[in-house]
């Protein structure tokens, strides 16, 4: 539901028709068919849309390819570096290009890592804000007790957005592993439509010194995130029309857990 949703919103049928796998910073691969780690069925479910699918070369001189209708970052293990961010926000701000980050909580990182594996400058251009905490529940009823998988369910009382629409309709949940928080910024950037989509239940918190707590945790209400906390979120430029004809903006989706599509969860 979320994918044929971020498709629709963000790919227009007439215009470029592939998507980009980013690599080098450890990230999942669509050739890759294991459970846990892989994407190939998310391979499958877009070329059963026509639509290709391809790996983004790891040079931040090149320029991403012309036919490039969305980019996904899927899970990397180590950040990205200055350059290889300026070349994705160039992609974003000068062709309105579409992004899809999937940023697991990872344990080994070292606290001298830029946030967010440096995506934070990129993130606040677009009114997102993505923190290093770990969403921490209570509540033993949220997981699965066969996958260990966490229940996401929508909080949210606005309208729904495109994206998750069907699952408001029917109060369905989505499963997920680790998650971080991933939220709207108070105050977005003019022409910027951030949109929270998906929370943690009420009783969870997002952890801030989640690698060096050890349990039973308790909620450090300085320095730690209330619950609901938000998991995953949208955002969109609304651009000026010109001579009467809309004029499509770039969008950008992250999400805290890539989990949500692997191919064990999409299978």
């Amino acid at each position: 539901v979320i994918l044929q949703g971020i498709l629709r919103v963000a790919r227009d049928r007439e215009g470029p028709d592939a998507i980009y796998f980013s690599r080098g910073h450890g990230e999942g691969s669509p050739s890759d068919m294991s459970r846990e780690r892989g994407y190939s069925e998310m391979q499958t479910f877009l070329e059963s849309r026509n639509l290709r699918t391809a790996m983004l070369e790891p040079d931040p001189n090149a320029r991403i390819p012309e036919d490039a209708a969305l980019v996904v970052v899927a899970s990397p293990q180590v950040p990205f570096r200055e350059q290889e961010i300026a070349r994705l926000q160039t992609y974003l701000s000068e062709r309105n290009g579409n992004l899809i980050l999937l940023l697991d909580p990872v344990p080994g990182l070292s606290t001298s890592s830029p946030p967010a594996f440096g995506f934070r400058p990129l993130l606040k251009e677009w009114g997102l804000r993505c923190h290093d905490m770990l969403v921490h529940d209570p509540d033993s009823t949220k997981f699965d007790v066969f996958t260990g998988d966490y229940a996401l369910r929508t909080y949210s009382n606005r309208n729904a957005h495109p994206v998750i629409a069907p699952l408001m309709k029917h109060g369905l949940p989505i499963y997920s592993g680790d998650c971080r928080p991933v939220e709207r910024e108070p105050n977005p950037p003019e022409q910027v439509e951030a949109t929270e989509l998906i929370y943690s239940s009420r009783l969870s918190w997002g952890m801030n010194n989640w690698t060096s707590s050890a349990p039973p945790h308790e909620r450090n209400d300085l320095l730690d995130l209330p619950g609901p906390v938000p998991v995953a979120a949208v955002a969109e430029k609304k651009l000026q029309p010109r001579y009467d004809v809309n004029v499509r903006g770039g969008k950008v989706a992250a999400l805290g857990s890539s989990r949500l599509f692997v191919n064990r969860v999409l299978r």
